[in-house]
Formats: C-alpha cells, sequence, structure tokens
C-alpha cells in the first residue's frame, strides 16, 4: 500500500511538473527586435553614406551626428536588454556591439576619413553583429 501511494505521488509530481516550463533564457520581446532592426539599418545607412562620399571628403565632422544618433540608440538597447530577466547572452552581445562602435567612431574621428577597406570590413562586421542580435531575438519565441 505504501509503495503504492508513493508511486502515485512520484506520478502526481511528475505530471505536475512537467506542466511547468522552466525558462532559462529571457521571452521574446517584438520591440526589441524592431529596436535592434532599426539600429541595423541606421549603421548599414552611415556605412552606404561614406562609401557614396569621395574619400576626401569622408571627414568625420560630416558625419558625426549620424554617429551620435546611433550611440545613443545601442545605449538604448543597452539599457533596455539590462532591464529584461535572463537576458545575459543578448546583454553581452549588445554590450560588444557598443563597444565595438564606440571604438569605430573613436578611429574615425582620429584618422578624420575612411577608406573603402574599413567601410568594407565593418560593414560585414556589423552585419554578423545584428544577424546573431536578431537570431537571438527569434529563437525566444
Amino acid at each position: 500500500m505504501k509503495n503504492k501511494a508513493l508511486i502515485v505521488s512520484w506520478m502526481t509530481l511528475v505530471i505536475a511538473l512537467s506542466g511547468c516550463a522552466l525558462q532559462f533564457i529571457a521571452s521574446y520581446d517584438q520591440q526589441t527586435l524592431q529596436q535592434i532592426e532599426h539600429i541595423d539599418q541606421e549603421v548599414e545607412r552611415l556605412y552606404l553614406d561614406l562609401t557614396f562620399t569621395p574619400i576626401e571628403d569622408r571627414k568625420f565632422d560630416r558625419f558625426a551626428k549620424q554617429y551620435q544618433a546611433i550611440t545613443l540608440q545601442i545605449r538604448s538597447l543597452e539599457r533596455r536588454q539590462k532591464r529584461r530577466e535572463k537576458n545575459t547572452e543578448s546583454l553581452e552581445q549588445t554590450r560588444i556591439l557598443l563597444s565595438l562602435w564606440v571604438q569605430d567612431e573613436a578611429t574615425h574621428r582620429k584618422n578624420d576619413t575612411i577608406s573603402n577597406f574599413i567601410i568594407n570590413r565593418r560593414t560585414s562586421q556589423y552585419r554578423r553583429l545584428f544577424d546573431a542580435l536578431i537570431d537571438g531575438e527569434l529563437a525566444k519565441q
């Protein structure tokens, strides 16, 4: 009788727990996805603008407002990622994005120009980063 009660108790516990989903990552957030996609477009726009600008006219001051706007958007995304529970992976990716962005902006400011080679390299780098951020958010669905 005790064994039967024990088995029924365990089965009840297993059935009850199988209905509970353990969540180790943040839930999907449509607004975060839209924010990432918007920043991706703005970064792409900056590098396209640079590409269509003659090298001698690629002075930092000409693009400073775009850099500033994108930096603001990335920092906003970082704050959003910080507020979401169980979101350490996406937060870390966003911090990597911010760190690289700040470095790239500082390099353009220091050199006061940017070559086609660097534009192509950075465009590829940011595409991979944004793809990872977008794929990470979509995986939470």
